[in-house]
């Protein structure tokens, strides 16, 4: 579609372009168009090492997530484990009280008996 637009034109004859195309030929048979491979080549070693450091980049993710999840996991275990604690230290708690209040109570009661005993003699 290009040639027949350049030959419509008139920019360029059917001549000119066939020499033209003969001259490409005969360079990249002689190796002369070693160039045009090369930054080609150039391009697809750099979408290779892109791809690589993509893959290691996902992989790195993966890795990351993996290890998120695991140390939610792990907190959430710590925070039953604290609940019941909590829990557990509340209810021994209430128990202490009531003891200290008996013993409190057991210690007045003594403490009155010995003024009583003193007072007598």
């Amino acid at each position: 579609i290009k040639v027949v637009c350049l030959l419509q034109e008139n920019e360029y004859d059917v001549a000119e372009l066939t020499e033209a195309l003969l001259l490409i030929k005969k360079r990249k048979s002689n190796g002369e168009l070693g160039f045009l491979q090369e930054g080609v080549q150039e391009e697809q070693d750099e979408v290779q090492e892109l791809r690589a450091a993509h893959a290691e980049t996902i992989q790195e993710l993966q890795k990351t997530r993996s290890l998120l999840s695991m140390e939610s996991s792990i907190c959430r275990d710590y925070k039953v484990e604290l609940q019941a604690v909590l829990q557990k230290m509340e209810a021994d708690g209430g128990g202490f009280a009531q003891q200290l209040q008996r013993q409190a109570a057991l210690l007045d009661t003594r403490a009155a008996r010995i003024k009583k005993l003193e007072g007598r003699y």
